[in-house]
């Protein structure tokens, strides 16, 4: 199961115990997902040996590897039996969008580049097999493991919009038939609310449809999955999964608006935690709200607001203060 996102340290430091080939930045992770030498620990792992398929080098080279080159396999599991059927597999679905902040502001930097070479580049594939060799893995790849049989139906989910908390979810289911003969066939649906880990918590939608597609047709299905159905069982982290597609939810934005320069007089930026009571909103109601801070220090400095109701938590935006000298 992959997370939709994994968050982990950089440290820049030597390497005597590997060479100087694999000084610089090492890989320092305090929430690992499994266990190395028996406790939750990872790293330090050399950027470089995961960027060159070294992993049979300390630590844990084999495990960051993963985080950043995996395959990806969805299995069909027939509870009567206990057979499983792989029936997809995606090899460029994960270590696609690593990144960091960029030093000077808060914009996104792709690091993707650092820890691995260009997605199905001759170089990419080289060090791939470089690093099943190291670790003796003759069944490592999804190419590896694709059925022989060609795909006679293609299904997939669309998002329509940009999905937010408190509004019906939009999507196109696109059925194709990749075959030469008609075919007949019901597509069997459901949503289920989530959490950041992909463990699914409580069913909040389900329908079917029966199809006929001729001959290398395609049809599209508008599908709604509605707030009501949604709003009790949706977690913290705002996810659904509907059946081959991951929802992220959006929650209703936070705009701060300076209005005036900030000088120096009190301490930092507030002394301590500023609450502020929002009056009830009534539905695509918006809402402003007036406050003064006194700053101690100067510098560029950031105000950090975060709003909590009965319907959302923990929405977050900030704004970057100049603080000028009194």
């Amino acid at each position: 199961m992959a997370k939709n996102f994994h968050v982990w340290n950089e440290g820049w430091f030597a390497r005597s115990d590997l060479g100087a080939t694999y000084n610089g930045w090492q890989i320092l992770d305090a929430t690992p997902q499994e266990r190395s030498s028996g406790i939750f620990q990872c790293g330090p792992t050399s950027l470089t040996a995961i960027k060159e398929g070294d992993v049979d080098l300390v630590y844990d080279c084999p495990f960051v590897f993963s985080e950043v080159n995996a395959d990806r396999f969805t299995w069909a599991y027939d509870r009567s039996t206990g057979e499983k059927k792989l029936i997809y597999s995606e090899t460029q679905s994960i270590g696609q969008n690593t990144s960091t902040k960029r030093v000077g502001s808060y914009a996104r930097q792709d690091v993707t580049g650092n820890y691995k070479y260009p997605e199905g580049s001759a170089k990419e594939r080289e060090i791939f097999r470089k690093a099943r060799g190291k670790l003796n893995l003759h069944i490592l790849s999804a190419t590896a493991m694709l059925p022989e049989a060609e795909k006679q139906i293609s299904g997939k989910f669309k998002l329509e919009g940009i999905p937010e908390v408190g509004k019906d979810v939009s999507l196109v289911l696109q059925l194709t038939n990749l075959a030469s003969e008609q075919k007949k066939l019901t597509a069997n649906m459901s949503a289920w609310s989530i959490v950041y880990t992909g463990k699914l918590i409580r069913k909040v939608w389900k329908n079917s449809l029966k199809v006929d597609l001729g001959p290398k047709e395609e049809k599209a299905f508008p599908i709604k999955i509605s707030y009501a159905e949604y709003e009790q069982h949706l977690t913290a982290d705002n996810m659904l999964r509907a059946t081959a597609l991951d929802i992220t939810l959006d929650n209703p934005s936070i705009t701060i608006k300076v209005l005036d320069q900030a000088k120096v007089e009190g301490s930092d930026l507030l002394a301590e935690k500023l609450k502020l009571q929002v009056p009830p909103l009534k539905a695509q109601q918006s809402s402003q709200m007036h406050f003064e801070i006194s700053p101690s220090k100067d510098g560029t400095k950031q105000l950090l607001v975060n709003f909590s109701c009965d319907k959302f938590q923990d929405i977050k935006a900030f704004e970057t203060l100049t603080v000028a000298p009194n």
